[in-house]
């Protein structure tokens, strides 16, 4: 059976509610487990962190991470809503800065075994939201709605 049998059926108008809707639930459901599996993560090295008899020699991959505090003998991360303590001494990081930092699990907590900067974070994220303007822009710009469907304009 051809994939253009398959798929043509779903394209009819008396079928767009429901493919509309299945997508819908596709796509919260791709979200929720999603969300799961990085909480779920996070809760394991928090746990890892506060109890390190529990996971000896454990690698801890923070991404993406917010630098809250700095001190002579290592620096606290902020981890989505959990602020993790890395020992071992970065060159010079400042809190607000956006690093990426690998550490390992020790008996005395989260041993720092690499951190890699991230200065263009900002610059990105803000580039990112001028592209998402811009495209609403040009939606809203050259479609509109006709009968129920988005169609050009002109």
């Amino acid at each position: 059976m051809s994939l253009q049998r398959l798929v043509a059926p779903l394209l009819h108008d008396t079928r767009r509610a429901w493919v509309w809707l299945g997508c819908v639930a596709l796509a919260a459901g791709l979200i929720f487990a999603h969300g799961e599996r990085v909480s779920r993560r996070e809760a394991e090295l928090v746990t890892c962190a506060a109890n390190p008899a529990l996971c000896p020699g454990r690698k801890a991959f923070l991404a993406l991470v917010e630098v809250v505090a700095v001190d002579s003998t290592g620096f606290s991360v902020l981890k989505q809503m959990n602020v993790l303590r890395i020992d071992g001494a970065a060159p010079a990081l400042r809190p607000g800065e956006t690093v990426s930092v690998i550490a390992a699990v020790q008996p005395g907590g989260l041993a720092l075994l690499s951190v890699e900067r991230h200065p263009w974070r900002g610059l990105k994220r803000a580039l990112g939201m001028i592209g998402l303007g811009l495209t609403g822009l040009v939606m809203a710009i050259g479609l509109r709605l006709h009968g129920g469907r988005l169609v050009e304009r002109g």
